[in-house]
């Protein structure tokens, strides 16, 4: 192997002297080996740095280096080896972990139904403070195919940070997050996940499993900090109308103790039958922006259904997000914001500057849940302002009646709609829809008006 670094090259040779001689000890030197081996991946030893979970450069320097060998048999375990010694770990080539995982995930995440369940066991483990990152662009990127939940973070009070990775049809989930402080997943693919018992996500931030609930929710101490889900190509194409398919979630996620800053930015989503991106129950503040997403049509049989939803607790910002809700549904929002548990409102969330379309059938007989934005439930003082709404749905923007009965509805308190856009916007009853129990709904701009409220204040209603 021809170097230019004739200091690193003797390291390697003494290494792989080390491993022909110490057998005992094969497992670890199978990771220091000639970058010229066809069965084995390369790696180079290094002064470690620590990991850092904000964007930055990486002098590769000082990473170890494995290079995939497309047996998943030697590319899981060099992988895992790595990653074990923490630092700044990088990845170069293409990686097969089309192997049985071994490395069993939290009950919580494993135990739910159908269709809300991750597989019981992953790929490699991050458990300590770690880097990890790919090299090249498009199709040449670092390249890890298949395997179920490749990586899966388990890593309590550590920052963990994965970089340009290109997932091809993993199973499950590509990267599910259990416990970690700061998180950064940014400028990485995911191209489909094959759903496990009808569910599947791109990128998973969860510690409940299914929806948190009073009785059940999750573990919102495992996950602090500053989560950065950034810059990300995400098509979950293969989902049918039987799976529950989904892009980013973020399920109970902070304290009032460690709360977490959340950034969901400028990815792009597409072919979903359920939400792209899904926050439910933080403590502290998420932002959902820059973001382009496509439903495709292929939509699950959940009722009330969302592209982008935030609910129950958290301080969120919705803006300059673009949706194309292509569903066929009766009751389908773009932007929903709403909580059923009135001890866990959402409340001050702030949706601004969205573009919208909404494509339904022709023809399709609409519930009061769809709209381009919803708000509704113990929903009180949040603020849609200056998006654009085009297609066709019952209302563009909605304050249905929720819960449904029997349960007793809520009574959504001083939400307002202020400068929306309304032109190439065909609505089945009104331009907004105000249901009966919402109070103080307060209307501002161009529109016309559907009110069933009580106190609703109407400013240049019309024209």
């Amino acid at each position: 192997m021809t170097t230019h670094r004739p200091a690193r090259h003797a390291r390697r040779l003494l290494a792989l002297r080390q491993a022909l001689v110490l057998p005992v000890f094969g497992a670890l030197f199978a990771l220091v080996t000639s970058c010229e081996s066809g069965t084995a991946p390369a790696t180079r030893e290094a002064t470690k740095k620590p990991a850092s979970a904000r964007l930055g450069s990486v002098d590769e320097a000082d990473a170890t280096v494995v290079v995939g060998t497309g047996n998943p048999t030697v590319d899981v375990p060099a992988v895992q080896a790595a990653v074990d010694q923490g630092g700044t770990i990088l990845l170069k080539g293409h990686f097969s972990f089309d192997v049985a995982p071994t490395k069993l995930i939290a009950t919580p995440l494993s135990s739910a139904p159908p269709g809300l369940a991750y597989a019981p066991a992953a790929e490699v483990l991050v458990s300590r403070a770690v880097t990890i990152m790919g090299t090249g662009q498009g199709e040449g990127t670092t390249t890890i195919d298949k395997g179920t939940i490749p990586f899966y973070v388990d890593a309590p009070g550590q920052p963990v940070s994965i970089r340009r990775l290109r997932f091809v049809q993993p199973i499950s989930s590509a990267i599910l997050v259990y416990a970690v402080r700061d998180l950064e997943i940014t400028s990485s693919a995911i191209a489909g996940v094959v759903p496990f018992k009808n569910l599947s996500d791109g990128i998973g931030v969860n510690t409940s499993g299914p929806p948190p609930t009073l009785a059940a929710p999750g573990h919102p101490e495992n996950v602090s900090g500053t989560l950065n889900i950034m810059h990300n190509d995400i098509d979950m194409v293969g989902g049918t109308t039987a799976d529950n398919t989904l892009g980013i979630t973020v399920f109970s996620a902070g304290t009032s103790n460690a709360t977490v800053d959340a950034h969901v930015s400028g990815n792009s989503i597409r072919n979903i039958t359920e939400p792209a991106i899904n926050f439910r129950l933080i403590e502290g503040r998420a932002s959902v922006d820059h973001n382009e997403i496509a439903t495709g049509s292929v939509v699950a049989t959940a009722t009330r259904d969302q592209v982008i939803r935030v609910s129950n607790t958290g301080l969120y910002r919705i803006t300059d997000n673009t949706i194309a809700c292509e569903w066929p549904s009766v009751d389908a929002e773009a932007i929903g914001v709403f909580s059923i548990v009135a001890s866990w409102p959402v409340k001050y969330a702030v949706v601004e500057n969205n573009t919208v379309s909404m494509a339904a059938p022709a023809g399709t007989v609409f519930t009061t849940f769809s709209a381009g934005i919803g708000v509704f439930g113990f929903a009180d003082s949040n603020v849609v302002k200056q998006n654009t709404i085009t297609g066709h749905a019952l209302a563009a923007i909605s304050i249905p009646v929720f819960p449904l009965p029997p349960q007793t509805p809520a009574a959504p308190a001083d939400n307002q709609f202020i400068r929306n856009r309304f032109d190439g916007f065909t609505p089945a009853v009104a331009d907004v829809f105000v249901g009966a129990h919402a109070l103080r709904t307060r209307i501002v701009g161009p529109g016309t008006v559907d009110d069933h409220g009580d106190g609703t204040i109407i400013i240049v209603k019309g024209g």
